[in-house]
């Protein structure tokens, strides 16, 4: 299910060759959300919700934003918005969203000259996929924005629209915002280019509705603080009260239709929800192989595999050496100082977890590293993990080196851990390992993700294997066939899920899916024949 929102400027009608220079009629919604649709996006919500509590603030406190400026040519009214413009735009985003808790900073711009984009790239259309696809850039916690014309085809006349961020798992490439170019702070859409545009967009992205959402009856935006509203404020109607007994309209509220200047406020209730959704959705693995990856490692692994079952049932495998490197911002526990004791219980989890695979872990040596660099940025291919692994990583292609870190900024954010593959040992050992959030530790504070599981299904990787639900409905998927195929990553523990219908529920409660740890306490004996055959294959075990 695609939850997409859409700001229009004129009505649906219209159809303009120029780029949009002056709006005084009222803004109109151009995708009309079902209330189907959000009873079931809020039943999922409730069912997978993550409290805003101290997680929060390691999580989201900066977001990332990635400008996409796409033009028709290099003049300004062909949408070649200056890097002025941009900083203002990131300017009124941050005092919009103070109240929240939440910074945008930006991470990156691009240009591109690209007239089917800019004058086509709609909801729904080639255009904005193939845009979307050439141009997103960083991880789910990630804000990618992309400033067209919306000249012609679906998205004539819009202002702007985004997707929400239970979308992302299933379609990470589509997320994002796309919006008019001239509604940016100077932009000459009169009453539309004060940034509060991209304002309203982003609360979509982090998961409000709009206040009109559901008129004067039903359960409205899901946020009790907004007075019910029967229709889109249009211009700024101070006093309008469209549903009588449940105060004035919110018509200063950035997800209303009102004019920019009327613009300017999220109420506590929508702070909370907005919290809630980027904790519930964007914690993730970072251990994400594309399919061209995947397909290279496969073919290789097929022509050079060592069968484990071959060498006769009396084979028992050594213990694998774990050495555990403590990354710290300070000496406090919230700062990643683990005490020991938490990382023999981790060993103990392990051992459980691995026991059906005949594997057995044992703690080799523990380090303890102040960095704060390390401790807040070391996401995949990151300088800083890069450096980190080089100075900190021990033993050979047998031993497991696990790096507890903080996740606090740039793509790193919202990641639970990643993981290096057992084919990339041989050529890039320094990098070999795993790097988890210190919080997911057993008696961690990550709620829903404390017991230990995070480790569990990175060491899955480290042994060779992918996600339950790599490759969706289609292709080989996890490269095992036991694991019925699945559409999705699982969220909190939905047992009886089907997503691949006719194939087998989904395998809800498998170490390598995306459960709450509390849900996960298997693998199946394919996964258990291949990671043995990939250990030695690849790691000489």
């Amino acid at each position: 299910m695609l939850l997409s929102f859409v700001f229009a400027a004129l009505s649906a009608s219209s159809v303009l060759a120029t780029p949009l220079l002056n709006v005084t009629a009222p803004r109109a919604c151009g995708t009309v959300i079902s209330q189907e649709k959000i009873v079931e996006a809020e039943a999922h919500f409730q069912a997978n919700k993550v409290s805003p509590n101290s997680t929060f603030g390691a999580l989201a406190a900066t977001v990332p934003i990635y400008f996409h400026v796409i033009s028709s040519g290099s003049a300004v009214s062909q949408g070649n918005i200056p890097d002025s413009q941009i900083a203002s735009q990131i300017t009124v985003m941050n005092r919009a969203y103070a109240s929240a808790g939440i910074t945008w900073t930006l991470a990156g711009t691009t240009r591109t000259t690209n007239a089917n984009w800019f004058n086509t790239a709609g909801p729904g259309a080639s255009a904005q996929t193939s845009m979307k696809s050439s141009l997103r850039q960083g991880g789910a916690n990630a804000l990618n924005v992309y400033t067209v014309g919306f000249n012609s085809g679906a998205g004539a006349g819009l202002l702007g629209y985004s997707t929400f961020p239970s979308d992302y798992s299933r379609n990470p490439t589509d997320d994002g915002v796309v919006m008019l170019f001239s509604s940016v702070p100077g932009g000459s859409t009169t009453n539309y280019n004060l940034g509060q545009t991209l304002t309203h967009e982003a609360g979509h992205w982090v998961g409000l509705y709009h206040t009109f959402q559901g008129g004067c009856s039903s359960s409205g935006d899901m946020v009790d603080d907004t007075p019910p509203e029967a229709s889109p404020a249009s211009g700024c109607p101070t006093g309008r009260d469209t549903c009588s007994g449940g105060g004035v309209d919110p018509i200063h509220n950035f997800m209303d239709y009102s004019y920019d200047s009327c613009m300017t406020e999220f109420t506590p209730g929508q702070v909370t929800r907005m919290r809630s959704q980027l904790a519930t959705y964007l914690l993730r693995c970072g251990s994400e192989p594309s399919a061209e990856k995947v397909a290279a490692a496969e073919k290789s692994f097929t022509a050079n595999r060592v069968s484990a079952a071959a060498r006769g049932a009396s084979y028992k495998m050594a213990p694998i050496n774990v050495y555990f490197h403590v990354i710290q911002k300070s000496d406090a526990p919230e700062g990643g100082n683990v005490p020991d004791s938490q990382l023999k219980e981790q060993i103990d989890i392990m051992n459980k977890d691995y026991s059906s695979a005949g594997i057995s872990f044992a703690l080799a040596n523990t380090t303890r590293t102040t960095n704060e660099k390390w401790f807040s940025r070391a996401s995949p291919n990151a300088a800083e993990q890069t450096e980190m692994k080089e100075a900190l990583r021990q033993g050979d292609e047998k031993d497991l080196n696990v790096y507890t870190v903080g996740f606090e900024e740039g793509d790193a954010k919202g990641l639970l851990g990643y993981a290096t593959f057992p084919s990339d040992a041989k050529t890039e050992l320094k990098d070999d390992g795993v790097v988890i959030l210190f919080s997911t530790l057993p008696g961690g504070a990550t709620e829903n993700f404390n017991k230990g599981r995070t480790l569990t299904h990175e060491a899955g990787h480290w042994t060779g294997l992918y996600h339950t639900f790599q490759g969706g409905c289609n292709g080989e998927g996890d490269q095992v066939e036991d694991t019925p195929p699945e559409g999705e990553p699982a969220s909190g523990c939905p047992k009886g899920a089907d997503t691949c219908p006719k194939d087998g529920l989904d395998s809800i409660t498998n170490y390598m899916n995306y459960s709450y740890d509390s849900c996960m306490d298997q693998f199946t004996e394919g996964q258990v024949t291949r990671l043995k055959d990939q250990l030695a294959t690849y790691r000489n075990m």
